[in-house]
């Protein structure tokens, strides 16, 4: 098991085929390749140069996706903005860019891009979980749970926002709800394991002991609990162990004072 994944955006665009663009000349010499001789223009006339086609915003959609896997963002962001420039209504294009700007840690200009895909298209589950990680990842969680809520309204089966959701949970210390939401796409020993994790994020090391606890009370073997269990365990015990000090101290201090005042 590994731990939890860092939970991107999982739209998926297939890549329409590119072909070469070829400049006026070579478009006016291929056409006239096809031409009959009774085609040709007369002498002292020339063949009018084609205008150029316009792309498509799709073409501009499949050149960004190429790009940013090429980790060439920059690039990657003039194709997305060309194509809804073509198609302003292009869904997939303002999704691109939030995720585009995300990766570039534009959190503001991410947002505003994710928004407005949402104002295309208000019902779009995906819109809404990718906004709501770009929430997450700026610890604004109270926003980021209700985008995950609206995602999961839309589509009940949507596994990535029900993980992220899970994780909004945890992170706001509402951990059996955590589980039980985890527990709807991995195993509960998974999901306390996860738990746990985020707790450890949190140095709520006594927490994420009890978490792998319970992960290995459902499946003595499972393997990523146990290898973490006892560096958590000293983590937790380093952690309190002044606070069982001042306590001890403290509890000395009052039976000291007790002693004392029954003595003549």
């Amino acid at each position: 098991m590994k731990t939890i994944p860092k939970l991107l955006p999982i739209a998926v665009l297939a890549f329409a085929s590119l072909g070469c663009m070829k400049n006026d000349n070579e478009r006016v010499k291929a056409a006239s390749w096809d031409h009959d001789d009774k085609n040709t223009p007369p002498p002292g006339k020339t063949v009018t140069d084609a205008p150029t086609p316009r792309i498509s915003a799709n073409t501009h959609l499949a050149s960004g996706r190429m790009l940013e896997q090429q980790n060439d963002l920059t690039g990657a962001i003039r194709q997305y903005e060309k194509a809804i420039a073509n198609n302003p209504r292009l869904v997939e294009g303002h999704n691109r860019l939030g995720i585009a700007y995300q990766k570039l840690e534009r959190m503001t200009d991410a947002e505003r891009y994710f928004k407005r895909g949402l104002s295309v298209a208000p019902d779009s589950a995906m819109l809404h979980n990718n906004l709501g990680y770009c929430y997450l990842l700026q610890d604004k969680l109270q926003a980021a749970e209700s985008e995950f809520k609206n995602a999961l309204a839309i589509s009940p089966a949507f596994e990535r926002a029900r993980m992220n959701y899970a994780i909004v949970l945890a992170r706001t210390d509402r951990f059996e709800e955590s589980v039980k939401e985890f527990t709807q796409v991995v195993p509960a020993e998974v999901a306390y394991y996860n738990v746990a994790v985020i707790c450890c994020e949190k140095e709520q090391f006594s927490e994420a002991e009890d978490a792998l606890r319970r992960s290995l009370k459902i499946n003595p073997k499972y393997q990523p609990a146990s290898d973490q269990l006892d560096r958590i365990v000293a983590l937790a015990d380093e952690k309190r162990g002044p606070n069982r000090v001042r306590i001890n101290l403290a509890e000395e201090h009052e039976r000291a004072g007790e002693d004392a005042a029954l003595q003549p």
